[in-house]
């Protein structure tokens, strides 16, 4: 796929496709950093919602010579899972249904554990990437275990504090040549 600024629109689609709700934009940025850094060998992806950003990340970085790359991604079930379950939580209500089909939204409401979002998060990026991923979801950041990580993509949080207290959190986890990146900044808005 090209990544370039000349290929908008057919990012655009591709990220609809898997879920990820950044814009073409974000993905054009992170492909033009990946092809510029050093190995790559772990990433944490702090909001994995529905693994779209899991998959695109995974995507890009196979794209610009980073195979391999050991994933872990960090999301409460109850949020993930809360508009199938018909419960609160997922604000994204329109976009469940755009990038879900009703037999995804169902096996979504069924998780009970982060190995059950694992699995459906590695098959669906294979499915509709062609690329597996190495993964393993935990429940929150407090889950995670001491290992340092080459890239952090921050992607959640709905307040200024809930925000620093996750960057402070996981700041040491981040390797010492390591990319931090923030991403919707406490927007909490829906689209």
């Amino acid at each position: 796929m090209d990544y370039s600024y000349k290929n908008v629109k057919g990012i655009y689609e591709h990220v609809l496709k898997l879920g990820m709700l950044s814009p073409p934009e974000d993905i054009i940025a992170a492909w033009m950093v990946f092809k510029n850094i050093d190995r790559v060998s772990s990433m944490l992806e702090l909001g994995s919602y529905l693994g779209g950003g899991l998959g695109m990340f995974n995507q890009l970085l196979t794209a610009t010579g980073h195979a391999d790359v050991k994933f872990t991604g960090v999301d409460s079930l109850e949020f993930i899972g809360a508009k199938a379950r018909q419960g609160k939580g997922a604000w994204y209500t329109d976009h469940f249904n755009r990038c879900l089909d009703e037999s995804e939204r169902a096996s979504l409401a069924a998780f009970d554990t982060p190995n059950e979002a694992t699995e459906w998060i590695q098959e669906r990026t294979l499915r509709l990437t062609g690329t597996a991923i190495d993964l393993k979801c935990v429940l929150n950041e407090k889950e995670l275990d001491d290992q340092q990580y080459d890239i952090i993509h921050h992607d959640y949080g709905d307040s200024v504090e809930e925000n620093l207290t996750t960057i402070r959190h996981c700041i040491p986890k981040l390797k010492d040549t390591g990319i931090y990146i923030v991403d919707d900044w406490c927007t909490g808005a829906p689209l």
